[in-house]
């Protein structure tokens, strides 16, 4: 089971009045010679690497990490200095005067969210941060979103850009060390004309320098309602400096993101790239409106933990509980446990078709609320957890409450993916024999489904499939496409078969046209109701070498008991 949990930091700098900041590289900031902003300068040096929680702020963590080897000594020397980081704490740490965050997971995100909104209400707007350029893998990653506070999403493009939001501005490393800008308008993806050409390594050798991890550049997003400016002020590039359609939002709360998805895979898991630490500093925003964050006493609940969480302070009017939670359905009670309430989802609930997805969760409180409990339904291997819990309000303060204890959480040793553990498959069963395919025998599910299975009857290729645990209308393993957006996928059979038929459950939110072609045979169609299981008899007489699986909403659909002559 994937981890979800969340660290919502204590002790950082608070809105702050910045007459002059000069960057690293001498770069001298004229936006802040004029307005004064919020500014987090992350100071102090601690004598060895220190998990850092700023207050107020969020950091919220997605994934299931492996112990990395984070840069930065043991006694804070600079990189190429390592240290061994085996808590999830500890993945966000101090050295030095900045902020680290070092992740290595199969895949596995850290989302940085101050509580101040970047305001460009009444003109240009600037974002800047510091940050180190040098990159261990091109599976390795960040990406920034400006989001409206109201649409805000805890965890935005997780995975397979799962969580899309309605509106935002969202600027992503993009291949080579390039970034490529967004728009996102009413849910729609919008491409902004940008330099895709130029890589920072370019930017930087113009300069006689190269990527390094020890110094840090500047990054500056500008932004009003009808232009936008990205790039690297100090040596006087923008990947993008264009007009745009004129934004029907104002301000927005800011997420800073560091993504890790098999980082060893990019160079074939040769040795020779690995999982990357990223250097922050002097994260800014010009104009900035504060907002409070106030995080529970406990980072998760679960069946195995108590289930209450409890705020240091009462909610005022005007709250929203912001929480991640897996396992449908996830519900919440203020009374302490007599009445159950189904939360309010943020964005599409990914978890109802797919319960190994956790879903964002914004849901307005009453004043005076300081305790919530929470429960929720397993599926199959997949147990429900509520992560990443805090109430949000946009009061135009960012109030400092008291810190919780943190309880060290230790990494997990898991396999990456370049060598997953092979599922159990049962004896090999005669080629010419009647079979009924059901998936019921294999107990590492919710992984892709690769390869033979059963042995010698259906071959299922190299992540066409994905192997699911009990969810929807079944209530055993059944099989749906590998990723969002694919509607089909091929099985081959290892020597000729008939497909006599199959069970289909949509769990969409609308039907599912679903299609089952095989050469020579002619190609079935059936339409699969909503919420509902379908059995589809091919009348198939022939044998073929293959069949492929056709369904209009894609991944939503599942498929099992596949009946072979």
């Amino acid at each position: 089971m994937r981890v979800w949990l969340r660290f919502s930091l204590p002790s950082l700098a608070a809105l702050v009045a910045v007459t002059l900041v000069l960057g690293p590289s001498g770069y001298l900031d004229s936006a802040f010679a004029q307005a004064a902003g919020y500014l987090a300068p992350f100071d102090g040096v601690p004598p060895a690497p220190k998990p850092i929680y700023p207050t107020g702020w969020d950091i919220t963590f997605v994934g299931d990490p492996q112990p990395i080897e984070a840069q930065h000594g043991a006694t804070c020397s600079a990189p190429p200095a390592t240290h061994h980081v085996a808590t999830l704490e500890d993945m966000v740490f101090q050295c030095n005067g900045h902020l680290m965050t070092a992740m290595n997971a199969g895949y596995g995100a850290i989302y940085l969210t101050p509580n101040q909104m970047l305001d460009f209400s009444q003109g240009e707007a600037v974002l800047k941060w510091d940050m180190s350029t040098l990159r261990t893998s091109s599976r390795d990653w960040i990406d920034v979103l400006v989001m409206p506070y109201s649409e805000n999403m805890q965890l935005s493009f997780e995975n397979t850009d799962i969580h899309l939001p309605q509106d935002a501005i969202h600027i992503e490393m993009g291949g080579a060390d390039v970034f490529i800008p967004t728009i996102w308008r009413n849910g729609k993806k919008e491409q902004v004309q940008s330099d895709t050409y130029h890589t920072w390594d370019m930017i930087l050798a113009g300069a006689n320098l190269r990527p390094d991890a020890a110094r840090r550049d500047t990054f500056e997003l500008r932004v009003s309602k009808n232009h936008m400016k990205f790039g690297m002020p100090q040596y006087g590039f923008w990947w993008v400096d264009t007009d745009i359609a004129p934004l029907n939002w104002n301000s927005g709360i800011v997420q800073l993101n560091h993504r890790s998805y098999n980082p060893q895979k990019a160079c074939n898991w040769d040795g020779s790239c690995g999982p990357n630490t990223w250097h922050w500093d002097n994260i800014s925003l010009t104009p900035a409106t504060p907002f409070t964050i106030v995080r529970g006493d406990r980072r998760m609940v679960d069946a195995d933990t108590s289930n209450q969480i409890n705020f240091p302070t009462p909610a005022p009017a005007n709250a929203f509980l912001r929480f991640v939670g897996i396992g449908i359905p996830v519900q919440y009670s203020l009374d302490g446990g007599s009445t159950w309430l189904d939360p309010q989802t943020q964005g599409e609930a990914i978890g109802k078709t797919h319960p190994e997805v956790p879903d964002n969760f914004w849901q307005p409180i009453p004043a005076d609320t300081q305790s919530v409990k929470f429960r929720g339904r397993r599926q199959g291997s997949i147990t429900w957890e509520v992560s990443d819990i805090s109430y949000w309000v946009a009061n135009g303060v960012a109030e400092e409450v008291p810190a919780p204890a943190i309880i060290s959480q230790p990494l997990h040793e898991v396999a990456p993916e370049a060598a997953p553990a092979p599922a159990p498959v049962p004896a090999p069963a005669p080629a010419a024999s009647a079979a009924t395919v059901s998936f019921d025998d294999i107990s590492a599910t919710n992984q892709p489904l690769n390869g033979q299975y059963p042995a010698n009857i259906i071959d299922w290729g190299t992540d066409g499939w994905w192997l699911a645990g009990p969810w929807g209308q079944f209530t055993t393993n059944s099989v749906s496409f590998n990723g969002e957006g694919v509607t089909s996928a091929t099985l081959s059979f290892v020597s000729p078969r008939s497909l006599v038929q199959l069970d289909a459950d949509n769990g969409g939110k609308a039907e599912s046209s679903v299609s089952l072609s095989c050469d020579g045979q002619a190609t079935v169609q059936a339409t699969v109701p909503a919420g509902q299981v379908l059995t589809i008899k091919t009348g198939w007489t022939d044998a073929c070498t293959s069949v492929t699986v056709t369904s209009s909403n894609g991944w939503q659909t599942n498929f099992d008991n596949l009946q072979l002559d």
